[in-house]
């Protein structure tokens, strides 16, 4: 699912990045590790591999175990994943505006669109593009993102149904 979202188009789709973008777009809540696998599209195993080290930097954190599962969390008082949030946010409305000017190739594309798992960061949401882009189109899913100058567009059908 994370495939196709800014950060992974600019940092790249190493495991980290997309374990980073799969928590991001869910920071509401926390998720365990098979959470984690499905929400980044790479193998539980994988997951393994590297939340150790992205909780070594303070990224994400174990906010508690449900039965034998560890359940895992952005570190919402991490200044790295505070800085991580806001640059994504910036890339999407960077992505937004160039949308709404029409300066991107191909098909209609749709910009990042994870409005309320972003009040954590202190955004001011009413002066980017992306507000008027709010009022004027249908809600994607959190991690349904375009990938800027590919001209590619989210095929999902799937509905966010915690909103």
């Amino acid at each position: 699912m994370v495939d196709d979202t800014t950060l992974t188009d600019v940092l790249g789709d190493h495991p980290k990045v997309k374990i980073l973008t799969a928590l991001l777009g869910e920071s509401d809540r926390d998720l365990n590790t098979s959470d984690l696998a499905r929400l980044a599209g790479i193998e539980r195993s994988t997951v393994y591999d590297h939340i150790d080290v992205l909780r070594a930097y303070g990224l994400v954190e174990q906010t508690r175990t449900v039965g034998n599962s560890k359940m895992y969390q952005l570190n919402k008082e991490n200044e790295a994943a505070k800085a991580l949030g806001k640059f994504d946010w910036a890339l999407t409305n960077i992505l937004a505006e160039k949308e709404e000017a029409g300066e991107l190739p191909g098909p209609p594309t749709r910009a990042n669109t994870r409005t309320d798992s972003r009040s954590w960061l202190d955004v001011d949401r009413t002066t980017t593009a992306r507000s008027k882009i709010y009022s004027t189109k249908a809600r994607f899913p959190r991690t349904s993102t375009s990938r800027l100058g590919h001209g590619r567009h989210s095929s999902s059908s799937s509905t966010d149904e915690r909103n």
